[in-house]
């Protein structure tokens, strides 16, 4: 070190030391994944950072502004410590009904999150609707709330309906009514009588 006193008897030549700065570079995530500050000295080369990830989002790159206006480019350390932010944008999933031979329903096609109504129920000739479920099994409910984060099918189940075929046997013998579920096999009952007839069907 060189200690300014008063002048020596000779011309000198006096040396400037320096230390290099360190900087960092902060990252507003913007509700994504945390991405840990950088720190480094001034100049030095700096790796851009992997993505961070956010549920229902796409990451669409670094900016310098909040209003995410102006791109960041990851080269050197600059001369000043950095706020860094990240956008995103919301992606777009599709709710796909299954009727299961029902009357068919378009697909749900919205933004993550965004608030999903209940489609009306479908028809199947035969059958009741007995809400919707989250499995082809049928064994968990489905509830409509809001846009999940992924593709999503859900299934109908049915009840199958139970039926009557009642006779008017026009002064014949009596014949009992038959009760069963749709689209089972029926089996022809026996011919009434009446005296002094004959049936024809």
């Amino acid at each position: 070190a060189y200690d300014f006193t008063t002048m020596p008897a000779e011309n000198v030549t006096v040396y400037v030391g320096w230390s290099i700065n360190e900087y960092t570079i902060s990252f507003v995530e913007n509700g994504g994944s945390v991405v840990e500050d950088i720190t480094q000295d001034y100049a030095t080369d700096v790796v851009e950072p992997t993505a961070p990830v956010r549920t229902g989002y796409t990451f669409t790159g670094w900016y310098k502004d909040a209003e995410l206006t102006e791109a960041y480019d990851f080269t050197t350390m600059p001369a000043e410590n950095v706020t860094v932010y990240v956008g995103w944008v919301i992606n777009e999933y599709t709710i796909t009904l299954d009727t299961d031979g029902g009357t068919p329903i378009a697909p749900i096609k919205q933004n993550y999150g965004t608030a999903v109504a209940t489609p009306s129920n479908p028809r199947k000739v035969g059958h009741t609707f007995a809400g919707w479920y989250s499995d082809e099994a049928c064994t968990q409910s489905y509830t409509f709330t809001s846009m999940p984060a992924a593709n999503t099918t859900v299934y109908a189940k049915w009840t199958i309906n139970s039926y009557t075929i009642n006779f008017v046997v026009n002064g014949g013998s009596a014949v009992e009514s038959i009760t069963q579920n749709y689209a089972t096999a029926v089996t022809q009952p026996a011919n009434p009588t009446k005296v002094g007839y004959t049936f024809l069907g």
